[in-house]
């Protein structure tokens, strides 16, 4: 594959990445509540959903109540102030690096052709979309795991006889699988760009063959017919 087509193919995944994680922090259905409890059947009388952002109650009439959790940010739970911190910081970088993905490119115009500046802002791409991309799993996997322990907690309890209330027991939301499709992408997005850079690196290493004048040829026929 040419180093132009995987530039290509960065850019789209990144740029696909950096869209979902914004969806992702924006929906409020991170976790969402299973009032039957494990191994029981979901009461469809209301659901409970909870994001970073904001958490609602649901109703079978359709009808919505949500809370933006408007309390002063350092009264936040440290889950929230680093989520949010976290996919803030995941989708700056990630728009950063496409731009700049964008303008690095070999077939952009942006930046004069052939510039040691264009090959350094492509880099430079490359690293923000791993930071981009260790923030995303950070927060991914902290809200799965925190969910997943929180769920099997609540299954213990059931098991022991505890009574358990409803919207006590939580379980993943359709905005945590969207992250992880944004995370995965991100990752490919820094895939490509790596090896676009290697490419890159490898060609500017590349000695200079310098090739010699063929020697020149004495003709003693020809000098013979211009002496005659």
């Amino acid at each position: 594959m040419s180093q132009n087509a995987i530039q290509l193919a960065g850019l789209v995944f990144g740029f696909a990445g950096a869209c979902l994680h914004t969806v992702a922090i924006l929906r409020a259905d991170w976790r969402i509540s299973d009032p039957g409890g494990p191994g029981k059947s979901m009461s469809k009388s209301w659901i409970h959903i909870d994001g970073f952002w904001k958490e609602c109650i649901g109703y079978t009439t359709g009808e919505w109540h949500c809370d933006g959790f408007g309390d002063f940010f350092l009264r936040f739970s440290t889950y929230l102030i680093l989520g949010r911190t976290l996919m803030i910081v995941t989708i700056g970088c990630a728009s950063l690096a496409v731009f700049l993905s964008l303008a690095g490119m070999n077939c952009s115009t942006m930046l004069p052709e052939d510039s040691s500046l264009k090959h350094r802002i492509y880099k430079l791409s490359v690293l923000l979309f791993l930071l981009s991309a260790i923030s995303a799993t950070i927060i991914t996997l902290w809200s799965a795991i925190r969910t997943s322990t929180e769920f099997y907690a609540c299954a213990q309890q059931q098991r022991n006889g505890q009574k358990i209330n409803k919207g006590q027991c939580m379980r993943f939301g359709q905005a945590l699988y969207i992250a992880f499709g944004a995370t995965s992408f991100c990752y490919m997005a820094l895939i490509c760009g790596a090896c676009s850079s290697n490419q890159t690196n490898a060609s500017q290493d590349r000695p200079f063959k310098m090739y010699e004048r063929p020697p020149y040829v004495y003709n003693k026929t020809k000098q013979a017919q211009e002496y005659i």
